[in-house]
């Protein structure tokens, strides 16, 4: 986690998400998992939210080879990242100001701007989300957990952590800077 899809932001070219992927897939404790990128060093799929906290087993597949004997995975209620703008997890964040310019250290933020910062791993949410669909434009869906941001040593307010409205896996959290 941590990574930053820029196809995720965009919105997929086919919603629901596809279980079969450039001949792969992964299963959860026998159960296909949605796939949103597949190439030769990485996939990245969509756990389930009902899944719950423990070990779960995770198998493998391809086109014309046997599957993968299963990996233990522990899963917990959440994890917080934020998304990265180089992809590695580290550095400058996707952080945007309302007018959809990114926050750099040529464009601060400053006291009373309001952000929306891009996330994985915030959990489970309120209301229904189907696996690898979109996430409702008319109803948003809220983490369920407390979701708290530190901009230095403040707490900034919090006005929406949930998922990012027609993503199917994208969190969202909107603030403002105190």
């Amino acid at each position: 986690f941590g990574y930053f899809c820029e196809k995720c932001l965009q919105g997929r070219d086919s919603l629901p998400s596809p279980i079969k992927l450039a001949g792969a897939s992964l299963e959860l404790d026998g159960n296909p998992l949605p796939l949103i990128f597949v190439s030769s060093r990485q996939i990245n799929a969509i756990v389930p939210f009902l899944t719950g906290p423990g070990r779960h087993g995770l198998v493998f597949k391809m086109d014309g080879v046997p599957a993968s004997d299963p990996v233990e995975v522990e899963f917990v209620p959440a994890n917080p990242a934020v998304f990265s703008v180089d992809s590695s997890g580290f550095g400058e964040g996707h952080l945007y100001k309302t007018d959809y310019t990114r926050v750099t250290a040529s464009n601060p933020a400053r006291t009373g701007d309001t952000l929306v910062m891009y996330v994985s791993g915030l959990g489970d949410v309120d209301g229904e989300v189907i696996t690898g669909d979109a996430a409702p434009l008319s109803e948003l869906r809220r983490t369920k957990g407390k979701v708290t941001v530190r901009v230095g040593d403040d707490e900034a307010e919090v006005l929406f952590a949930g998922l990012t409205p027609g993503s199917t896996s994208l969190y969202q959290v909107n603030f403002t800077v105190r």
